[in-house]
């Protein structure tokens, strides 16, 4: 009986090693046909990573097995700055299972782009995941890494590494920042302050670069120029002032800046909203007028020397405009000359005016007759504006008269003035003769009394 139950034993022993060892073979049979790409640091094989492509190029699949860390492929993918790259990741699953796909981009120990998706696969299920990756023009030129990683709850994590080349266009400008004041909105009527920093990220200097600021919807703008702007450097605009209109419907505007450069050639150009809040600056309604509703506001101009003396192609004149705002409120003005265009003029401090209730400021028109001015009188006007309403025009006149007559009427003032001289001179020495004489006259007469006294 004893040795009945031993021989049982004996080949239930022998069945039990025989079934390990089956499945062990076929458990090798099923590893072998599994891509040793998907194997790293993890307890389950559940897909393989079978292609990485950025931009359309496959890249290298090393074997992970004994590289927890990830493969570093040696050859650099080289990529602008500004670029947006796309990566896709082709995987196959060998069961139900959810995974997640990123890709970002290291520019040193910074991470600077990154994407992901998540995606659930089936048994047998092949699919391509594709990341889309923007690379930012505040990264810095030269080497960076590129890594893809795919994880699961459940099972392994693979990461591949991959360099790239942080490269720069020959010519390349970017608006870095738009800053406008006040930046909690601005009211109609008044100016928005608006000031732009630009970063130079291409390889070449960049000289005459022309900024311009706008809000097309109100027909405002300004511009101005920076001289010069190294590679690799950052530099802000001078400030650009923008005149709301008076009248302005209060709403959120676009503020569009354009930057162009290269005689034009190249532009970039950025939005930013603008607010416009209600003003009370905006004059009554023609209903509101015509009803007598509102009684206008009065502004007075004065001008004081409305006629000057103008030497063509040299110096000019300067004709004092002085305005005060008579009215119970705030107003603005916008001035003009007109008819001038026998004379290079300019407005100061601004062609733009604002008054308060009460306030009186002057605005000085400065004017010089170009070379080829006629010569003689010359009329023109300055034009006065309160929103879309023309308030005064002032008449003005200057007389051109070229170098020589200049230079004559000079001399012939000079010789007058030295003529009045002249007769002044002979006046003074008559009048300290005659007090001269007079004094001697009176001391002589004392004298003589002073000889006749009689002393007891």
């Amino acid at each position: 009986m004893r040795e009945t139950i031993l021989k049982a034993m004996s080949v239930f022993f022998i069945l039990i090693m025989t079934l390990t060892a089956v499945g062990t073979v076929i458990a090798q049979d099923q590893a072998s046909d599994i891509d040793l790409n998907a194997l790293g640091n993890g307890d389950l094989v559940d897909y393989a990573v079978t292609e990485v492509k950025i931009d359309g190029t496959s890249m290298n699949l090393q074997d992970q097995i004994d590289k927890p860390q990830g493969t570093v492929d040696p050859a650099y993918f080289t990529v602008t700055r500004t670029d947006e790259i796309e990566v896709s990741v082709r995987l196959q699953s060998w069961t139900n299972t959810s995974l997640r796909v990123s890709a970002s981009i290291y520019d040193g120990d910074e991470e600077t782009a990154t994407e992901d998706e998540y995606v659930t696969m089936s048994d047998g299920q092949e699919r391509v995941v594709k990341l889309p990756l923007s690379l930012t023009s505040l990264m810095d030129k030269g080497r960076g890494k590129l890594l893809v990683v795919v994880s699961g709850r459940n099972t392994l994590t693979t990461t591949y590494h991959y360099n790239i080349e942080l490269g720069a266009n020959t010519h390349d400008l970017t608006i870095k920042d738009v800053t406008v004041t006040p930046s909690n909105g601005v009211k109609a009527g008044r100016s928005a302050i608006v000031t732009v920093r630009l970063k130079n990220i291409g390889e070449k200097d960049e000289d005459s670069v022309k900024v311009t600021a706008s809000v097309p919807e109100l027909g405002v703008s300004d511009s101005v120029y920076i001289d010069s702007l190294k590679a690799d450097a950052s530099k802000s605009t001078e400030e650009m002032v923008l005149m709301m209109p008076s009248c302005a419907k209060p709403d959120t505007y676009t503020l569009k800046v354009t930057v162009d450069y290269r005689n034009d050639k190249s532009k970039e150009t950025k939005d930013v909203p603008l607010e416009i809040i209600g003003g009370d600056l905006c004059g009554p309604k023609k209903d509101d007028a015509a009803a007598g509703s509102t009684a206008p506001e009065k502004t007075t101009v004065n001008v004081n020397m409305d006629s000057q003396v103008v030497t063509r192609g040299e110096g000019g004149a300067i004709y004092p405009i002085v305005m005060t705002n008579e009215g119970t409120t705030t107003k603005s003005y916008t001035l003009s000359l007109d008819g001038a265009d026998w004379a290079n003029v300019k407005l100061s401090p601004s062609n733009l005016v604002v008054l308060n209730a009460g306030e009186t400021r002057a605005v000085y028109a400065y004017v010089s007759a170009k070379e080829n001015a006629a010569l003689g009188e010359h009329m023109f006007a300055v034009s006065i504006k309160s929103g879309d309403n023309l308030l005064k025009q002032v008449p003005l006149k200057a007389d051109v008269i070229d170098s020589k007559s200049a230079s004559t009427a000079n001399t012939s003032d000079a010789k007058n003035v030295l003529e009045w001289v002249l007769v002044v001179l002979v006046v003074v020495l008559v009048i300290v003769g005659i007090v001269l004489l007079v004094q001697k006259m009176k001391g002589d007469k004392g004298d003589s009394a002073d000889l006749t006294q009689t002393y007891y």
